[in-house]
């Protein structure tokens, strides 16, 4: 029988496992920017603590509707688009990665919240359809590798009112580290603020702190 017909002949909750949570939940890639890609091993606090930091933010709640038209095996789409609306109560609508129409989508869904990378965004504005498309119920959309620029941003704000919101992540603090408010002053290109729960400093090549204004490395 397909496997999902069997748990109707036995008890599902026989074969859940005793957890931890900092238990090992998931192996993920860093990018490997700086060489090749590197291992990282996530626990369950991680991923559950991650979407917490995000829910005030964020404003999220059990109306917000997430779209995910990302690989399911990028830790962001877990905790940015499964994790988090299952989390707040509320809806995760799985679409294929990288549907060529996500604005079709993004209206036949409702979705109020979208994610990805500046490449989905521009991807999403180049398209034909853009100008002319009606995407009332989209509020945010959270892109959480890197700047998308002031063009973009303009773009989906003035034609869409959508708020671009940029932030800073990377695999070694789960997904989401830093992010420009929801609601308040709003910096084009800034890494935007540390989320609630997690602490950022600057540190030069030699581990000490720097003040504010000078150049060195994140540490989170």
């Amino acid at each position: 029988k397909p496997p999902f017909e069997n748990l109707e002949h036995g008890s599902v909750l026989g074969f859940w496992p005793d957890l931890d949570p900092d238990d090992p939940a998931v192996i993920s890639y860093t990018r490997g920017t700086t060489g090749d890609p590197k291992p990282v091993v996530l626990t369950h606090h991680n991923l559950i603590s991650n979407c917490h930091q995000t829910t005030q933010p964020f404003r999220i709640d059990e109306t917000d509707r997430f779209l995910c038209a990302l690989p399911l095996s990028s830790v962001a789409a877990g905790v940015l688009l499964v994790l988090l609306p299952w989390m707040t109560g509320g809806i995760c609508v799985l679409r294929d990665a990288y549907c060529p129409n996500v604005l079709h989508e993004i209206e036949e869904s409702r979705a109020t919240v979208l994610a990805g990378t500046p490449a989905l965004y521009e991807m999403i504005a180049g398209s034909a359809t853009f100008a002319r498309s009606h995407l009332p119920t989209l509020r945010l959309a959270i892109c959480h590798s890197g700047p998308v620029g002031r063009k973009l941003l303009r773009q989906f704000e003035e034609r869409h009112d959508v708020l671009i919101v940029e932030g800073y992540g990377l695999v070694e603090g789960t997904c989401l580290t830093c992010a420009n408010p929801y609601t308040g002053v709003h910096k084009a290109g800034s890494l935007g603020l540390p989320l609630p729960g997690q602490e950022c400093r600057i540190f030069d090549e030699q581990d000490n702190a720097l003040p504010p204004g000078r150049a060195g490395e994140i540490v989170v």
